[in-house]
């Protein structure tokens, strides 16, 4: 395009630069910007992509200048998306294509970056996948991958949700080796239960290595938490599902994440998994900082039924189950429909966006979660209804 404004006998090529970056300039006004965890009326320019700057006060006009009037709507980060099997027909448990598809249609709903989450399965199998993932990252035509999150394979027996028995195994120190080569160091997280024999090596591992350890698909008692906590493992994946619960003489895992104030939580808010007044209660109860919104999505989200974990799953009652048991299988959710959940049940707007950008962002440094200016932007805008727009 800059190549319409210059030609070096009627524009030089320093005022055709100048004039090219007007042209590419957008300035949203009337807009409620989130920064710092809190809605600010203001404007936001754009240049060629990059934020440019914030104004809080009268736009000048410039006719070289594109502007945009949001008359109050929300202009926020795009969803940083921690814990996703799939969605759409697309997901980790497919292969790299699949992938890459699912990379498409999360952008278009509002998320920026994202971690494949993969099920435990056999060795040679999870090497494979791996390999096949890393290859494609950087290679993305929509939402980023961060990175890979490893839910197990060293999780407790006793509580293995939807995982298969012969996919769970104790913890073995050169298997995640094999894994890590495999991925090309791409694993940044790894879901693990914190009772296991040698959680410790675990741990000490995932902080060599710089590894997110979390703590779930666990029958821990308060103690193992606390300890696995000293370790460095102070994040717990999907918070109340598949662990051991509050009990009065027993805190158990959930008791831990609850009084633990420096643990930080996944939570799944589609009012299913866990019930409105008790999500309200979690809120009550912890920092708003270290509360993390995720979907745990399938791969047949969207769809009335499909394969998760290589297992047929059908859509009831707001859920994906097991055909053959019943079993609750999984989420539907969405991150832009968790946000809706959120402000329905009492928690305030920028609370809940907060959980969705700005928590999982800083959990692992992804970019997309924060406005910074001199950076390129990925943005949503959400009318007065909290339903994602487009401009």
């Amino acid at each position: 395009m800059f190549n319409i404004f210059y030609h070096k006998n009627i524009i030089p090529k320093k005022e055709a630069l100048v004039l090219y970056n007007l042209v590419m300039r957008t300035i949203y006004k009337n807009a409620n910007i989130f920064l710092n965890g809190k809605f600010k009326l203001g404007s936001a320019v754009i240049n060629n992509n990059i934020l440019e700057d914030f104004i809080f006060g009268e736009i000048k006009k410039n006719k070289a200048q594109k502007i945009i009037d949001l008359k109050g709507k929300y202009f926020v980060p795009k969803f940083v998306e921690t814990h996703i099997h799939g969605a759409f027909g697309f997901g980790a448990d497919g292969n790299s294509k699949d992938l890459l598809n699912l990379s498409k249609k999360l952008f278009k709903v509002g998320v920026g970056a994202f971690c494949p989450t993969l099920y435990p399965s056999a060795p040679s199998e999870m090497i494979e996948k791996l390999k096949s993932f890393s290859s494609i990252i950087g290679k993305e035509k929509g939402t980023r991958i961060i990175g890979f999150h490893l839910e197990g394979p060293f999780l407790s027996p006793q509580k293995p949700g939807v995982m298969k028995p012969r996919d769970i195994k104790e913890i073995d120190i050169s298997l995640i080796e094999k894994l890590y080569k495999a991925a090309n160091g791409k694993i940044i997280s790894i879901t693990a239960a914190p009772e296991l024999k040698n959680f410790n090596k675990l741990a000490a591992w995932c902080k060599k290595n710089k590894v997110l350890l979390q703590l779930g698909h666990t029958n821990a008692t308060y103690q193992d938490m606390q300890k696995a906590f000293k370790l460095g493992a102070k994040h717990i994946t999907h918070f109340f599902l598949a662990m051991s619960a509050l009990h009065h003489r027993k805190p158990g895992a959930v008791g831990a994440g609850l009084i633990n104030k420096d643990f930080s939580l996944e939570l799944l808010a589609d009012g299913h998994h866990i019930l409105p007044e008790i999500i309200k209660l979690v809120f009550a109860l912890k920092d708003k900082n270290k509360i993390v919104l995720i979907t745990d999505s399938l791969t047949p989200s969207g769809l009335k039924k499909g394969l998760a974990n290589g297992e047929e799953v059908i859509f009831k009652n707001g859920v994906f189950v097991r055909k053959k048991d019943g079993v609750i299988a999984g989420s539907t959710l969405t991150m832009q429909q968790g946000i809706k959940n959120l402000i329905a049940w009492g928690i305030a707007p920028e609370v809940a966006f907060l959980c969705a950008t700005t928590n999982p962002a800083k959990l692992f440094n992804a970019r997309e979660g924060f406005f910074k200016k001199g950076q390129k932007i990925t943005f949503n805008i959400f009318d007065k209804k909290f339903n994602l727009v487009k401009i």
